[in-house]
């Protein structure tokens, strides 16, 4: 069994590789190729640390794998220079059920997050597409940044964060690595109110982002809030917007920014697409140019298996991780 550490899951795993993994595994969703409940939650009732249990089995067609992510988010951990999300993803042999990879499992999910947003970005933003904003500063608006540069071309990247000297280090990155102009924006609307693309990756609990503070015909990608209880969206633009998910099991009982929209609103959400249903040609994207859409970014577990199936065979040509020896026969 391999254990694949995060630089190796860095270098192992190119953003290209990521979204092409991720848009195959997309399409198979909604069909009997991929296998995954509702992720399990367990709460700690002193402390506001949970464990999420994340299992799913894969298939191609022809050849089915199974995988499991288990992962803590711990808010504290920022104050000791720690991620929030820390776990494993476990892949586990096709053709005996050994398991065959442990993989450090944040550096994946974020790779992947940021690919799950390119691809619902080509399928549902609009073509003119050049503007984008960064609403957040950590990791993922890097990751964003990459992704979205990787598929789509960016004239102009704007950002903005609640802390300006991270806002402002953000854009000076994106400006060195990236060929278009990058930008930190004084008010999230001077950030967000002239983008083709908003991407909203903050921890925030509370909404952020309203329908004021956007063009007609722009595209959000929904990323932070990923709990019943947070949300980046208010009421307003999620009544207003084309709501696309990326499994609806998990939106309804998962998905703040739907959930307490309805509650607010006082009226329940029109029942959402899929986006593996937008790329099989199922379901229409916009009733109109001016139509906003919204991708609600959960993440679910055949995501992660597919990526980890990957990296694991990817470590196993190359070498890489520690080989640990496991002994899979029953001991007399």
């Amino acid at each position: 069994m391999q254990v694949i550490s995060r630089p190796e899951v860095e270098r192992l795993l190119p953003m290209s590789k990521a979204i092409d993994l991720v848009r195959d595994t997309f399409g198979r969703t909604g069909t009997t190729e991929i296998v995954q409940p509702v992720r399990t939650i367990v709460r700690a009732p002193d402390a506001p640390a949970l464990l999420g249990s994340m299992p799913a089995r894969v298939s191609d067609g022809t050849t089915g794998h199974f995988g499991l992510k288990t992962i803590v988010v711990n808010p504290d951990n920022a104050r000791h220079g720690l991620d929030t999300h820390l776990g494993v993803v476990v892949a586990f042999d096709p053709a005996t059920g050994a398991p065959s990879a442990v993989i450090e499992a944040g550096s994946l999910t974020a790779i992947r997050t940021a690919a799950a947003s390119a691809v619902a970005t080509q399928a549902l933003a609009p073509s003119r597409s050049g503007t984008v904003a960064i609403v957040g500063t950590g990791a993922q608006a890097r990751l964003h940044l990459e992704a979205l540069a990787a598929t789509r071309e960016i004239h102009t990247a704007k950002i903005w964060g609640r802390a300006p000297e991270k806002a402002h280090a953000l854009a000076a990155w994106a400006a060195e690595r990236f060929e278009f102009p990058a930008h930190a924006c004084q008010t999230l609307a001077d950030a967000t109110r002239d983008a083709d693309i908003v991407c909203t990756v903050t921890s925030s609990r509370t909404p952020l982002l309203s329908r004021t503070d956007l063009a007609p015909g722009a595209h959000v990608n929904a990323v932070g809030a990923c709990l019943s209880d947070a949300r980046e969206l208010a009421a307003d633009l999620v009544g207003a917007a084309r709501i696309i998910v990326d499994q609806r099991d998990a939106a309804w009982v998962e998905a703040g920014d739907l959930l307490l929209a309805a509650s607010e609103l006082g009226t329940p959400i029109d029942d959402p697409v899929e986006l593996g249903e937008v790329l099989r040609g199922e379901a229409g994207v916009r009733t109109s140019e001016q139509e906003i859409t919204v991708f609600e970014s959960l993440g679910f577990a055949a995501l992660d298996v597919a990526v980890a199936h990957w990296i694991g065979m990817r470590a196993e040509q190359d070498g890489a991780g520690v080989q640990v020896a496991m002994d899979p026969s029953p001991h007399q």
